[in-house]
């Protein structure tokens, strides 16, 4: 990894600082791994509700069939389709971000991106169709790849942040 900074690379030492002018690299090294352990972690449990409907079997009862309960799943495409659309517009980071807003981002984000995964396996454990959990849980993992590429835009968003803060304190005598 280059200094953002001056572009020198930069030591193995996690915490040591830019030798060639100073940045404080650690802050921006600390900060891309709290975004990307996040992001990744909301990734894995949706995986887990994979995994906890592959070994739970639901049988509903009769009178699922002719309820309300049917017409969840469409509920949960037309949130996904919602959720698709709100993320890919807060995907978009034009403003530079300190690394507690990326983070916060971040996490708003796959909160959103995981919402269809958990509405799937509620619909799952209440009517036993194991299609539309499936159906869901794509939409959700649609939403984390396209998640996952806009990943490096909060990145860089997060890392001009910390290098004009540190400009503005090195011109501040600080």
């Amino acid at each position: 990894m280059n200094c953002p900074a001056c572009g020198a690379p930069l030591s193995s030492d996690v915490l040591a600082p830019c030798g060639a002018c100073g940045f404080p690299a650690a802050d921006l090294r600390m900060g891309l791994v709290r975004l990307y352990f996040v992001t990744g972690s909301f990734f894995l449990t949706t995986l887990l509700y994979a995994a906890v409907a592959a070994l739970v079997r639901v049988h509903p009862p009769a009178a699922v069939a002719g309820s309300v309960l049917q017409y969840l799943p469409f509920l949960g495409l037309v949130l996904a389709a919602v959720l698709f659309l709100v993320t890919l517009r807060w995907a978009d980071t034009p403003e530079d971000l300190s690394p507690q807003q990326a983070l916060q981002k971040a996490i708003l984000q796959a909160t959103l991106a995981e919402t269809p995964a958990v509405l799937g396996l509620v619909c799952y454990l209440l009517t036993g169709q194991l299609r539309d959990f499936a159906v869901l849980l794509a939409a959700a993992l649609a939403l984390f790849v396209l998640l996952g590429m806009r990943m490096p835009r909060l990145a860089l968003s997060m890392r001009r942040y910390l290098c004009r803060q540190w400009e503005a304190n090195k011109r501040n005598g600080q």
